[in-house]
């Protein structure tokens, strides 16, 4: 699958130009890898145990179902078939992680085949392994305001993101601390606002200092929560939108409880009415701006009665002055 910019080059067409694995494995793979790049369950299991060959597919599925976990390593769909009588049947779909792993366990001679596979992988990351390593350093270097990193300091680790550059970044540090950080890790992501917020998301409750970024964490789960945060970043941010939209998000605060008839009962592939919503949500808003309208009509004439009340008791503080001024009598010397 070609892309459109020409510095950039399709999974495909890497594996093909600069790896030595076979061109048939390379688009049998690259089939269920596209599938995956428009929808993150896009493998069908049906199809992925035809291609490794499983003889006994009710075996499979029992150990498929012990094994992985629903909507994270895979989902399940109902599909209905129109025949002459109407079924319903229940598919399941995996991400390409849980169809590598499969291929990875299957003991048959297709599994064996992509083993080797992903041994042609590592070899080619030994092979390349310091042109990647400048390569990452080079583009870190010339977008230093996408940097994501974490360094070591006093056997604390603290991630950060940087708009400076990374040189810096810890010049700055180590002036203002005194302490030379130990950079452990850097990644160069496409959107460092995200990720950001992301990761924030994920590390805030392992936080020794709020809004310091110095977390007490296992060094190998940071990691991988902010490379899963630049992946979902990328993934989400360049997955193609092919007009088949099937649901609309509704966002309404009006509402505080979420068991709102307008949000619950709605399944995967249902299609919501848009605009039904928004036309119950003028409603709602022109209800509330009646409400707000009289509020504000009720307490113009609270204010109104208070005036009058206050002009009415200066009034009557008035006569009463005068009133005492007459009751007493002036005093004639004889």
């Amino acid at each position: 699958m070609a892309t459109k910019n020409k510095d950039k080059i399709s999974f495909r067409e890497f594996l093909s130009r600069y790896t030595n694995i076979p061109e048939k494995i390379i688009d049998e793979y690259t089939i269920f890898f596209e599938a995956c790049e428009v929808e993150h369950y896009g493998i069908l299991l049906d199809s992925v145990i035809k291609f490794l060959q499983i003889s006994d597919k009710q075996k499979f599925y029992k150990m498929f179902n012990t094994n992985y976990r629903e909507n994270i390593d895979y989902i399940k769909k109902n599909i209905t078939t129109k025949t002459p009588k109407t079924t319903k049947t229940t598919k399941y779909y995996i991400e390409l992680d849980t169809f590598e792993k499969l291929c990875m366990i299957t003991d048959t001679a297709k599994g064996d085949v992509m083993r080797n596979y992903f041994i042609s992988y590592r070899k080619l990351i030994d092979y390349y392994k310091n042109d990647f390593a400048n390569a990452i350093n080079i583009k870190a270097y010339k977008n230093p305001n996408k940097c994501v990193y974490i360094i070591t300091t006093n056997k604390k680790i603290k991630y950060g993101f940087t708009n400076k550059g990374l040189r810096t970044r810890f010049t700055n540090y180590i002036t203002s601390t005194g302490i030379h950080p130990d950079v452990n890790f850097i990644l160069v992501v496409d959107n460092p606002k995200e990720v950001e917020s992301c990761v924030k998301a994920f590390v805030k409750k392992y936080e020794i200092k709020p809004r310091h970024e110095i977390v007490h964490i296992r060094y190998d789960m940071l990691k991988r929560i902010m490379t899963d945060c630049a992946q979902l970043s990328a993934e989400y941010n360049n997955m193609p939108i092919d007009g088949d939209l099937d649901t609309y998000i509704v966002f309404n605060d009006i509402f505080d409880n979420d068991e709102e008839p307008s949000i619950v009962n709605i399944s995967h592939n249902d299609k919501v009415g848009y605009q039904k919503m928004t036309k119950k949500n003028t409603k709602l808003n022109s209800k509330s701006k009646n409400t707000k309208l009289k509020l504000n009509s009720k307490s113009k004439n609270t204010k109104k009665l208070n005036s009058k009340s206050k002009n009415m008791s200066s009034k009557s503080t008035k006569k009463s002055k005068k009133s005492k001024k007459s009751k007493i009598k002036k005093y004639v010397p004889k």
